[in-house]
């Protein structure tokens, strides 16, 4: 049980693309040591307990089933053949359940069909529980999120330990994402580069990424892929967050770019031009960065207990250079590697991988558009 004590998200199979995150509850802890089971329950209806007289012995049920039994003054807890000692005694005061924290823990991993993430303070209770809640719909000073699945058609891309193509999955995760984008906020346009097992251009992503910006120039451009090495060991893996590599000819290339693009004022002196287009790559390219570090510091919340972070680095990747908008390009785990292959290949991971990408959109967003 100690090493869920930290961070853990429940994994459920029924999860589609039907759910809404609600805001984070709070409950105090009583006497920094219990959870009122009511309290809990005006978060989580669906739990429900009962206890036998005079053996004083009781059962709390949740939503799949299952159940854990517990005894009144005891420490000890069960579920089904597993016995659980907790750090105080489940204890009966004036009507109210006052439960220890190990076994509010075992609710969250054993009760819920809901997908839960929870923290515990010395004082305090946090958790979510995804499902089919719903929530406001929110607003987001952007106009437009480019999702770039990687390769598709004819390239393949890296193949996994268990055989199946990157382009795949890329086109899972992105879809995955463009959801709940949607969801969460009505009002912005998503764009993908193909929505289909179709091969697109790298100049092709970068043509139509920059469309966008002809509207407005509240856009980004994430491109979604899965790393690999070419040598067969189990040593790489992890997730990480590229930015473009700048360099004086890119940069060049780039302004060029914008100008010929007309995303600057072109009846201004050719010099002033060349001023703005400067102006404009250097922030394109710290925005970059910001959204970089908003994504990897958000993934880091939803998977990063079971894909680790290897950090935001700085790559020489085409379509992030062709987007002349804020790009990123996630590699979301290594196809090579054993375990991150089969984490990417579990549809819940996705879902998770695809939270990570929106809330740190959201992040990112906070941080610029102060």
């Amino acid at each position: 049980m100690a090493a869920y004590k930290k961070f853990i998200f429940i994994l459920v199979l029924h999860l589609a693309f039907t759910f809404n995150v609600i805001a984070e509850d709070e409950i105090n802890l009583f006497k920094g040591k219990y959870i009122d089971f009511w309290e809990l329950k005006t978060k989580v209806d669906f739990l429900s307990f009962s206890i036998t007289e005079p053996s004083l012995h009781g059962i709390i049920k949740g939503n799949n089933k299952e159940k854990i039994g517990f005894q009144i003054d005891s420490t000890y807890f069960q579920f089904k053949n597993l016995v659980e000692k907790a750090s105080h005694p489940v204890r009966f005061l004036n009507g109210r359940l006052l439960l220890p924290r190990e076994l509010v823990e075992s609710i969250f991993i054993h009760l819920m069909e809901n997908e839960v993430a929870y923290r515990f303070t010395e004082e305090k209770l946090f958790f979510n529980v995804y499902g089919n809640y719903q929530v406001k719909p929110e607003k987001i000073k952007l106009t437009t999120v480019v999702l770039d699945p990687g390769h598709g058609g004819d390239k393949p891309g890296a193949i996994s330990v268990f055989g199946d193509p990157e382009k795949n999955y890329t086109l899972s995760v992105s879809k995955t994402v463009g959801e709940i984008l949607k969801k969460k906020f009505p009002e912005l346009n998503i764009v993908f580069t193909r929505t289909n097992d179709s091969d697109v251009s790298l100049e092709g992503r970068g043509w139509l990424a920059n469309q966008n910006l002809k509207e407005s120039n509240d856009v980004i451009f994430i491109s979604i892929h899965a790393n690999s090495t070419s040598i067969r060991t189990e040593t790489a893996k992890g997730y990480e967050i590229y930015y473009l590599d700048q360099n004086a000819k890119k940069m060049e290339d780039r302004e060029r770019t914008i100008i010929s693009l007309r995303l600057v004022d072109i009846k201004r002196p050719v010099v002033v031009q060349k001023i703005h287009s400067g102006m404009v790559s250097s922030l394109v390219q710290r925005r970059s960065k910001s959204l970089a570090e908003s994504v990897e510091k958000k993934l880091a919340d939803t998977i990063g207990a079971r894909i680790a972070s290897r950090g935001v680095k700085r790559g020489p990747f085409r379509v992030l250079f062709k987007s002349l908008m804020p790009a990123i390009l996630v590699e979301v785990g290594f196809l090579t590697n054993p375990e991150d292959a089969r984490l990417i290949a579990d549809e819940n991971i996705q879902i998770k991988i695809a939270m990570g990408i929106v809330e740190g959109i959201k992040e990112y967003v906070k941080r610029e558009y102060k």
